[in-house]
């Protein structure tokens, strides 16, 4: 099942209304960082006035879609928040976890474990019916405290661990924290400004027992979120918090 985003056709919008819900998400605002935000893993104060985007079910607005045996919040669910400066998107979620932390994997199989994944666009009007443009980016962390780009497309940093970046992972009492720093060096493009606007996906990624991926929430997108961009939500570069 793929979550909808029907907003410049009219026509089909009100086709559908009366055999599927549409839901409308609002751009999600990625607030400027007050000053460089260290990455350790313990969500401080300099993310307080970050919107959250929640994957739980309950405050999200719309059904986050679940992909594979999810076994209610405990077993995976959590909230994802993004920060900005002229040189790095900051990413920080906060999971609950009942088996947290089952990760073993690299480079391009870290998605098969306990993980985040982060979907960027600096294109959002031109996402292609299929695949990736070569502005479209998937950046998986691993709750490992290892980072990969995959290569969709050519452009950036693409089948490697992203340049100047780092990552933090730590164990809660509920699960566990991933918060990372990623240059924009790696997307390609020097446009990070005020008001730009993105195309933005985020999942959650949980292996238990058999140490390998069973369950995935993801945001905005749909399950071929790692072929396709077209599904992705919006999100918009804001000054300050």
């Amino acid at each position: 099942m793929k979550h909808m985003s029907v907003s410049e056709d009219k026509s089909l919008k009100e086709k559908f209304k009366a055999e599927v819900r549409v839901y409308e998400m609002p751009a999600y605002e990625i607030r400027h960082a007050a000053q460089r935000i260290p990455v350790d893993g313990l969500a401080g104060d300099e993310w307080s006035g970050a919107p959250a985007i929640y994957l739980d079910g309950s405050r999200a607005g719309k059904p986050v879609l679940k992909s594979g045996e999810c076994a209610g919040d405990r077993d995976l669910s959590g909230r994802v928040k993004l920060l900005w400066d002229e040189d790095n998107i900051y990413i920080l979620a906060e999971v609950k976890d009942d088996m947290p932390m089952v990760n073993s994997r690299s480079r391009h199989n870290i998605r098969n474990g306990d993980a985040l994944e982060l979907f960027l666009s600096s294109d959002p009007d031109n996402l292609p019916k299929e695949g990736y443009s070569s502005r479209d980016f998937q950046v998986v962390l691993g709750a490992n405290e290892t980072m990969w780009i995959y290569g969709q497309a050519g452009g950036g940093t693409r089948n490697a661990a992203p340049k100047d970046s780092e990552i933090a992972v730590r164990q809660t009492a509920a699960g566990y924290n991933v918060e990372a720093r990623i240059s924009t060096v790696n997307f390609g493009y020097d446009d990070f400004i005020p008001g730009r606007e993105l195309a933005l996906d985020v999942a959650l990624d949980d292996a238990d027992g058999t140490g390998a991926r069973e369950c995935q929430l993801i945001w905005n997108g749909a399950e071929d979120n790692d072929r396709n961009s077209r599904y992705w939500g919006r999100a918009v570069l804001r000054q300050g918090q």
